[in-house]
């Protein structure tokens, strides 16, 4: 199997399925936008920036993969259209990893784009400040789709952990406004949050790597 005719297919396929993503990217961004513009601007300090932008852009990665991915994952587990991988010649892990390629892409690239777009709004931040938010919710958006993917490979009832991760998308997107909330009451340890949140996005990355490397071709085959 080509590599490069694997990655041209699953990218085509992404696309085409791409309209879900669009239209929670939408709700996603009417919350974020409508919090940035409660008094944002005139907030402004490089530890806010960092943690509300560092949150938005993982809320987004996250909004985006779930959205992207997981559609056509469950169509294709329920048809055991991956235990083809689990005889191919390739290690298993290489062809999972390229099959969420595409979605991660997309991923990282929209929720790079909405914290530019919300960067671009603010008058005199240096570009600076943006970089620990980008880098950040780059590993979240990455360890989050790998180790959600080696998770539903090897669990039984996908469909129940897909509809969580989905519902989850309506209560995450109302965390900006509330860090916004928080931040003028001085209530929120801006510096704490942005150390946790950057800390857990580096762990993650690792696990997910770690997670689907060791995926268990049994329980590939047991859970379909």
């Amino acid at each position: 199997m080509k590599t490069r005719r694997l990655l041209l297919l699953n990218f085509r396929t992404t696309l085409k399925e791409s309209a879900m993503v669009f239209v929670v990217m939408a709700a996603l961004l009417f919350y974020g936008l409508s919090s940035f513009s409660a008094g944002f601007p005139d907030l402004i300090s490089r530890d806010l920036v960092q943690v509300y932008f560092l949150t938005l852009m993982m809320i987004t990665g996250y909004t985006v993969t779930v959205s992207l991915y997981f559609a056509s994952f469950l169509r294709r587990k329920t048809s055991r259209f991956y235990h083809l991988y689990l005889i191919l010649p390739e290690e298993p892990h290489h062809l999972f990893l390229l099959e969420m390629l595409p979605a991660l892409t997309m991923s990282l690239l929209l929720m790079w784009a909405v914290g530019l777009g919300l960067y671009g709004k603010l008058p005199s931040a240096p570009a600076s400040w943006l970089l620990l938010p980008m880098v950040g919710s780059g590993l979240f958006t990455l360890g989050f789709g790998l180790l959600s993917s080696a998770l539903m490979l090897q669990v039984s009832n996908v469909r129940a952990l897909s509809a969580v991760l989905f519902l989850l998308i309506f209560v995450l997107v109302r965390i900006p406004r509330y860090i916004i909330q928080a931040a003028v009451k001085g209530e929120l340890p801006l510096d704490l949050t942005t150390a946790i949140l950057t800390a857990t996005s580096f762990i993650l990355a690792l696990v997910g790597f770690l997670a689907l490397k060791r995926v268990d071709p049994e329980r590939v085959l047991l859970s379909s």
